[in-house]
């Protein structure tokens, strides 16, 4: 599956009364379909493991889009630096600990 793809999956079920809540809490420099995590898990499950996907996904400057990513990452695969050693934790994680 491509970026783009996912992502008009997400945006499928996008709803207006999240967006709105989004807007009004004043998130800068980041978007939302306003989506639950009921609904970006039930789409990460049709995608299933891809780490390539996560990557690219997590280039996006959308909420939900960076969600998905997390969701779809192969924890194996994102510990490991170019040397493929072990380097810790992949660094998105540490970015959006409230979903952790």
């Amino acid at each position: 599956m491509t970026k783009e793809e996912a992502i008009a999956r997400l945006e499928a079920y996008k709803n207006e009364r999240g967006v709105a809540n989004w807007e009004r809490m004043g998130v800068r420099g980041m978007s939302s379909f306003g989506l639950g995590l009921t609904q970006i898990k039930k789409v990460g499950k049709e995608i299933g493991k891809d780490h390539g996907l996560a990557l690219a996904l997590w280039e996006s400057t959308n909420f939900d889009v960076k969600t998905l990513a997390i969701i779809v990452e192969e924890p194996k695969k994102s510990k490991q630096g170019a040397s493929g050693k072990t380097s810790g934790r992949p660094p998105f994680l540490d970015a959006v600990p409230c979903l952790l």
